[in-house]
């Protein structure tokens, strides 16, 4: 399951058990949804798409092993999330040139 999977389901649980134990029992699941919605509104609040924010919190060693080793298809041409992904690994390439080296070459194993 993904983190943010993990992160919706965490709340609806929490806010099914807090209705639970206020006596709700038919507003569990009302309790729940609303909670995952208020995340879900709050997630989207700064208006940037889902994957420049995971695209954001990649290292560059991550980036570069992704960019290398992705299965076929991964990176499409035209794709949003691909030409964010491209021009954000070029950015800290651009920022750290020797560390840049140094990722690539131990990505290259």
């Amino acid at each position: 399951m993904s983190r943010d999977l993990e992160k919706l389901a965490e709340v609806f649980r929490k806010a099914w058990h807090e209705a639970d134990e206020r006596g709700d029992k038919g507003g569990r699941v009302t309790a729940g949804l609303a909670a995952v919605f208020e995340v879900e509104d709050a997630d989207k609040a700064d208006g940037r798409p889902e994957y420049e924010k995971r695209i954001d919190a990649m290292s560059l060693d991550e980036m570069l092993h992704k960019w290398r080793f992705a299965p076929l298809g991964t990176f499409q041409v035209g794709d949003p999330e691909t030409e964010y992904f491209q021009v954000r690994l070029f950015q800290l390439r651009d920022e750290d040139p020797a560390r840049w080296v140094a990722s690539s070459k131990a990505a290259s194993y």
